[in-house]
């Protein structure tokens, strides 16, 4: 399209001091080195340059790529963690910045939980996203295991269709050891996925090492009573 049409939208730029190079590209990689490629170094390229901090030329980037249509729900979900991290895990102010809903950032950040073989299916389509999202809830072991389960019959099933093989290897919270009172609101919780399990009475944890880590926690303290 650059051959043929030219730049048509300006590279995102600011100036950093300190580096041996004082202007970093924050959106636009690709065109920069599609241009690069076609007619040379010396080639004019149209920028627009602003004054970001580190955190606002993450979420600048991120904003532009989340438009594209090649942009996959596991590169936002990594582009997401940045965000969150620069916000010191305040989920409001990254769900500020980013311009999202609570909800999706929830469902992007489960993503981060998937095993790697789990986002390259994801990537190249080869399952949905709830069913990354469900399978996000296991061991990163667990996921592999039944992604290969699933190769091997030669079929990669909906979220839907394999709720209950899934459900069954997550944590019930009915019968947890302890304080389930952050449990309430938290998006790993079954109950509130309701949309996506169908009228759940009992809510169960799709995030098994938070799970796990709580059990042990309350174990370990029983243990050094005794």
């Amino acid at each position: 399209s650059i051959k043929s049409q030219g730049i048509n939208t300006p590279i995102l730029l600011r100036r950093v001091e300190g580096k041996e190079k004082p202007w970093e590209i924050v959106a636009g990689q690709r065109r920069f080195h599609a241009c690069m490629l076609l007619y040379g170094p010396d080639f004019q390229i149209p920028v627009l340059v602003k004054n970001f901090t580190d955190a606002e030329a993450e979420v600048a980037s991120l904003s532009e790529n989340v438009d594209r249509e090649d942009m996959t729900p596991v590169m936002e979900a990594e582009g997401a963690a940045r965000v969150l991290a620069r916000a010191n895990g305040d989920r409001k102010e990254a769900d500020r910045r980013l311009g999202w809903s609570p909800s999706k950032l929830d469902d992007r950040l489960k993503l981060m939980s998937c095993s790697s073989d789990v986002r390259k299916a994801l990537d190249a389509k080869v399952i949905t996203l709830g069913l990354a999202e469900m399978l996000s809830g296991l061991t990163k072991e667990k996921q592999d295991e039944v992604l290969a389960g699933f190769a091997a019959a030669g079929k990669y099933p909906t979220a839907e269709e394999c709720k209950p093989q899934i459900m069954a290897m997550t944590k019930s919270l009915t019968v947890a050891i302890f304080d389930k009172m952050d449990c309430g609101n938290c998006p790993n919780n079954s109950a509130r996925q309701r949309a996506m399990f169908g009228n759940i009475d009992d809510g169960y944890c799709l995030n098994s090492p938070c799970y796990d880590q709580k059990t042990d926690t309350v174990l370990g303290a029983k243990v050094e009573r005794l």
